[in-house]
């Protein structure tokens, strides 16, 4: 598996033995691509984070990727990924009663433009 940069990952990326710091670390570096410049690797960064977290049962983690993609795509990419992300960030965070999160979703959600017919 190459990551966003081209490179490859580290075998212990996708292994069950991956450490929640060099996950964190990437969704560090995905959150400081989304700020600059660089949409495009900040999406891969988040998305292999996102699937990282999810096969290794880190759901908060994984909530706040779904959170970063959606605020990703609501400013560059298809409205309908943002909500499909924002969705999911605010269920998983509503079903981890984690009440900050869940209103930072929120927040992001309502800053999506209404949608036709609604």
């Amino acid at each position: 598996m190459r990551n966003a940069g081209g490179g490859r990952l580290p075998g212990l990326w996708r292994g069950q033995s991956a450490q929640p710091q060099i996950l964190r670390t990437r969704a560090v570096l995905a959150n400081t691509a989304c700020v600059g410049d660089a949409p495009d690797v900040a999406e891969g960064l988040l998305l292999e984070a996102l699937e990282a977290c999810a096969s290794l049962g880190m759901r908060p983690a994984a909530a706040r990727c779904h959170l970063s993609l959606g605020t990703l795509y609501r400013r560059v990419g298809p409205e309908w990924q943002a909500r499909e992300h924002l969705g999911a960030a605010a269920k998983m965070f509503g079903e981890m009663h984690m009440r900050f999160w869940l209103e930072r979703t929120e927040a992001e959600t309502r800053e999506l433009p209404r949608m036709r017919g609604a």
